[in-house]
């Protein structure tokens, strides 16, 4: 039974207000907008993670620029200095800082803080380094459990606050963060950008925060002129993947037992039988990597291929051009159902996370663009929330568009359910995914209870934000 859309309140209504670090409110140099990422710099002994921050000042610009330091304390309290370099844009009055930490041990414990001597030190925060991807001599790592976050299209207003804080309420130990694209949608209005960034940095500075870029941060009209600027300045992704000379706006990273694979939905991904000219080089770099992926018995040691971009393969809103055909142009389901989900039936991925449609919905395990579904694989979850798929034999497809961005006019965008949906809502809130081993993996939807109760009554304009997160869906995928 399909359970249909909630629909929250008007957007005006749902706005709250997030106010930046203002330049008068911290001494100039002060490091602000902590925030890091997995690098790919990892050895047979070591791994190693990118930290990126924030200066705001004048007087103090050219000494700061000079201010790109992580110092690492380590549980024996034995400390390393890092050094990095410094950026800007013609847009920012802001000093962008960028450090590659290296030769960390494996799944350790450090304190941290960011600046230098000669300015200023940023507060002590703490993370967990990365932990050893599985190999064959390691596949005892295979029983454990971890769990991360993965939600898009967030923003500022509306209530990217309310998910904000019941991500802080959740007490699992998460290890990293996948945002799919739609950033911060600040469309050329770059003060925007440290409002996000302010917004976010409480769990930022703790784990890995993982980025797509989405058609608000990249293209020239959706992103207000930045055309990426801004987003490739303000994150450092594995393998340089913000580089927009080389349009490398794509990466790829191994998590335990779990391959990643991140795609970007508005740089050329065609290719394949389908298509009548040469692959492009994402495609062509796609299919290496599910390639690489499923050679000899690398499948053994990393069962689980998950890959996350902006745009949806499936999605019932009928909004915009979220056309299912073959016909339709770049950025849309259709065609990136036509060319890119034959390679996902190929080489057996499990899970596409995407965002774009600024809603919720799960899939049933569906390929052939709609035309194969696994229904034998659906069993009801027996704590009575949602599903769980046993051996699915197509990918399960999750639209998480749902961080905070304003939900979209009903004029425009009717739920079109087909045959493969399972589930759909209009409500804030995020993905809570645990591996629980590498046989079971868990995805929970956690309504943020700005604006919806668990039951989907709303709540009138006057009560908004006192109700409690709540799951709202659940499905486990079973090897």
């Amino acid at each position: 039974m399909f359970l249909k859309g909630i629909k929250l309140a008007t957007a005006a209504l749902m706005t709250l207000r997030v106010s930046s670090t203002l330049l008068s409110e911290v001494p100039e140099g002060t490091p602000l907008q902590i925030h890091h990422a997995f690098n790919n710099m990892n050895t047979e002994e070591s791994t190693g993670l990118s930290f990126t921050w924030t200066t705001r000042e004048n007087s103090t610009r050219l000494l700061a620029s000079k201010c790109n330091v992580v110092r690492v304390t380590n549980s024996d309290g034995a400390t390393r200095d890092f050094m990095g370099l410094s950026n800007s844009y013609n847009t920012t009055d802001d000093l962008l800082h960028t450090v590659d930490v290296t030769g960390l041990e494996f799944e350790m414990d450090y304190s941290y803080q960011v600046g230098c001597d000669r300015l200023r030190w940023s507060d002590t925060h703490h993370f967990t380094s990365p932990p050893r991807p599985v190999t064959q001599d390691t596949r005892q790592d295979l029983e454990k459990s971890f769990s991360f976050l993965s939600y898009g299209d967030m923003g500022v207003g509306n209530s990217a606050v309310g998910t904000k804080d019941a991500i802080i309420k959740d007490d699992t130990k998460y290890e990293f963060l996948l945002h799919n694209g739609d950033i911060s949608y600040a469309c050329g209005a770059d003060g925007v950008w440290d409002q996000w960034f302010d917004l976010i940095e409480p769990y930022a500075n703790k784990f890995p925060y993982m980025t797509t870029q989405g058609n608000h941060d990249l293209l020239p009209a959706d992103s207000g002129g930045e055309d990426g600027i801004p987003y490739a300045t303000r994150f450092k992704m594995p393998d340089d993947g913000s580089n927009l000379i080389d349009n490398k706006l794509y990466y790829s990273f191994t998590h335990r037992y779990v391959k990643f694979i991140q795609i970007a939905t508005d740089v050329p991904y065609y290719g394949g039988d389908d298509y009548d000219g040469d692959d492009t080089e994402q495609y062509k770099w796609l299919e290496q990597e599910l390639i690489d992926a499923n050679s000899g018995d690398n499948r053994l040691s990393v069962p689980w291929i998950i890959i996350s971009g902006h745009k949806p393969m499936y999605c019932s809103s009928t909004y915009g051009t979220n056309d299912r055909s073959s016909e339709t142009g770049l950025g849309n389901s259709g065609s990136i159902t036509r060319y890119l989900e034959p390679l996902l039936e190929k080489y057996n991925v499990d899970v596409f996370l995407a965002g774009h449609i600024h809603a919720y919905e799960r899939t049933k395990p569906v390929g052939g663009n709609g035309t194969l579904i696994d229904e034998d694989s659906i069993r009801p979850n027996p704590d009575g929330i949602g599903d769980i798929y046993a051996s699915p034999s197509h990918p399960v497809h999750l639209l998480l568009g749902m961080a905070g961005a304003g939900h979209l006019d009903e004029e425009w965008n009717v739920w079109d359910d087909g045959a493969w949906a399972v589930h759909n809502e209009e409500t804030y809130g995020y993905m809570s995914m645990t591996f629980h081993n590498a046989s079971a993996f868990e995805m929970t939807f956690v309504a943020n209870g700005n604006g919806v109760l668990a039951n989907g009554t709303m709540l009138e304009d006057s009560e908004l934000g006192v109700n409690e997160p709540s799951v709202h869906d659940r499905v486990i995928i079973l090897k």
